[in-house]
């Protein structure tokens, strides 16, 4: 598996800053999940959708989740970890 649970807090806890952003490849789908889940607003979602590459996509995302409580950063990194398992399996 990809993932465990150190892994997921190593990713929170220090990882997901807008230096690895590039990594991330499935954006809209965790801003859509994000959005149906009545965690993300219509205007930041609109500009994060308006964004031209993915990793704009992400920078605008972490501005979000930057300003969130924890109920928004904790429903991000759910999505994040389903849509992007693999990006926990090259922390230590």
């Amino acid at each position: 598996a990809c993932n465990t649970p150190k892994r997921k807090e190593k990713l929170k806890s220090h990882h997901m800053t807008p230096l690895n952003f590039e990594k991330v490849k499935m954006v809209m789908p965790i801003v859509d999940e994000l959005r149906s889940g009545g965690m993300l607003e219509w205007e930041p979602y609109c500009k994060i959708r308006a964004a031209d590459t993915n990793q704009k996509k992400m920078r605008e995302l972490y501005e979000v989740l930057h300003s969130g409580g924890d109920k928004f950063k904790s429903a991000f990194y759910s999505q994040l970890e389903m849509q992007e398992p693999c990006l926990f399996r090259d922390l230590g």
